[in-house]
């Protein structure tokens, strides 16, 4: 078994469950680096229900940094990509 494997396993279950589409917080949730993604939560005033924002895990950050009605917030999280 590779290091990979769970990830790929993670992946290829993510996109059957979504008619082969990779949901964008599960990248940002394996791709940026969680202090990053903390910081921007920070800075756009993001909080999260029994979580402070210094210590959240990826997985809580991720959605709240795609939600459409903070486009601008969206905005960074995708360019966190790039």
């Amino acid at each position: 078994m590779t290091s990979n494997e769970p990830l790929l396993s993670a992946w290829v279950r993510d996109a059957l469950e979504h008619q082969g589409n990779i949901p964008l917080a599960g990248l940002l949730e394996q791709f940026v680096p969680v202090a990053e993604l903390r910081e921007l939560a920070r800075r756009r005033h993001i909080t999260l229900k029994g979580y402070r924002v210094e210590r959240a895990p990826a997985k809580k950050l991720a959605p709240l940094l795609i939600d459409t009605k903070r486009i601008e917030v969206l905005e960074e999280a995708c360019d966190l990509l790039l």
